[in-house]
């Protein structure tokens, strides 16, 4: 979901300054990093600390068979899952990591040289992405990963150039809403036997239909453009990366008291997601805000 989010995201506000060169690569990356390392990079640390706590005092790593300081190292380096395919990512959505910026480049030289092109571009490295995904290629760099990564992102973008030729929002949106019954549908009775897996079939069949509804539909757009979801919008990064280390804490205090931690317990579930906002509201002000305003004010004094 995010993936395709931010391919769309991205055709809107990049594409053109890209092709008419308004942005570099040097400051269309540096402007990527500086949005998510600082943060990236410390949640990283904090989680690998939680895991040796775990490991020293109960045996056991959360999640993962190792979590040792040279997996954290590869984590820094954003090689895990695209480059070493046997490292473990140490905070569990840290993986998407060198995804994400593996997309912002292929992504900026696709705009930089497909000028007009854009739509048969964008359609190519989706239909590369596919077809890795069903090679089962499992290489470095060619891998399931940077499939999913290039389905995702690019289907965002041709989502985004069929929303910008959209004339009549309301014909798509009942049309995405028959779609999305219709998909739905077609899984519970075939899916298994005729599509694989559900991972797939979602990302490219249901989400998509998702997306364009709600783009498409009044109500959804007033949702999405209210204060509530603006502000969900601005701490979501931080919520990304808080509720792994949040869920250790938890497996930690479970192991401590002797009791069993059972996922599926609802009380369980209301505390961690409670506990999750408010770690994710006091990490976005307290760490990533301040984070990025300091970098950036760095960055503009050196050059």
């Amino acid at each position: 979901m995010f993936l395709m989010l931010s391919g769309f995201k991205f055709v809107a506000l990049y594409e053109k300054k890209i092709s008419e060169g308004e942005i570099t690569f040097s400051e269309f990356i540096k402007k990527r990093l500086i949005r998510l390392y600082p943060l990236f990079g410390i949640m990283t640390v904090v989680t690998q600390i939680l895991q040796m706590m775990c490991y020293h005092r109960f045996g056991w790593y959360f999640l993962h068979e190792s979590s040792t300081l040279y997996d954290m190292l590869l984590t820094l380096l954003g090689v895990t899952g695209i480059l070493n395919l046997s490292a473990t990512a140490i905070n569990g959505p840290a993986w998407t990591m060198p995804i994400e910026m593996t997309m912002y480049i292929i992504f900026f030289f696709v705009a930089k040289r497909a000028k007009i092109h854009y739509i048969g571009a964008y359609f190519c490295a989706l239909l590369f992405g596919l077809t890795v995904r069903g090679w089962g290629c499992w290489y470095p760099l060619i891998n399931g990963n940077l499939a999913r990564g290039l389905i995702s992102f690019f289907l965002g973008a041709l989502i985004c150039k069929f929303q910008q030729q959209v004339r009549e929002p309301r014909k798509i949106a009942v049309g995405s809403f028959c779609g999305l019954l219709f998909s739905v549908m077609i899984w519970i009775f075939w899916g298994k036997e005729s599509f694989g897996d559900f991972d797939g079939y979602f990302a490219l069949i249901i989400l998509p239909s998702i997306l364009l509804l709600f783009l498409n539909s009044k109500v959804a757009i007033l949702l999405l453009s209210s204060k509530i979801a603006s502000f969900f919008g601005r701490i979501s990064y931080s919520m990304y990366l808080v509720h792994f280390p949040i869920t250790i804490l938890i497996a930690m205090a479970y192991e401590l008291s002797g009791r069993t931690l059972d996922s599926g317990n609802p009380a369980l579930l209301y505390f961690r997601t409670v506990l999750i906002l408010v770690a994710s509201i006091a990490t976005y002000y307290l760490l990533e805000q301040p984070l990025y305003s300091i970098v950036m004010n760095r960055m503009r004094k050196l050059e």
